[in-house]
């Protein structure tokens, strides 16, 4: 799990980098070649975020929207509001699901514990 820095900065250069002949013309070739150092000081600055980042964000997601719905179910005037006040601590309740998924993938263990004795 994780991110994978080699694909996110082959990806990327795909995206901004011109192909080929397809170059275009604000585009110089010092500019190109700073791309991959750039590139590598943004995949750097990413791993504060630790593995299963996407994890973790579908879990603030998720713990966001079941927060609004809950919310909006509570202090808006609608006809319907207890689909919202009942459906928002369900999400909140699934979003712990990826909150601990993303725990149990941080979690490391020494090596030597593996080992056997």
């Amino acid at each position: 799990m994780g991110i994978n820095y080699q694909n996110l900065q082959k990806s990327l250069l795909k995206i901004f980098v011109p192909s080929g002949g397809d170059s275009s013309p604000n585009v110089k070739e010092a500019d190109v070649a700073a791309y991959p150092e750039l590139l590598n000081s943004f995949c750097e600055a990413l791993p504060w975020l630790g593995p299963g980042t996407e994890i973790q964000g579908a879990g603030m997601l998720l713990y966001v929207v079941g927060l609004i719905l809950f919310l909006l179910g509570i202090f808006a005037p609608l006809s319907f509001w207890d689909f919202f006040v009942l459906t928002g601590p369900i999400i909140i309740f699934l979003s712990l699901v990826f909150w601990i998924f993303w725990y149990l993938g941080n979690l490391t263990v020494p090596y030597q514990q593996l080992l056997p004795k």
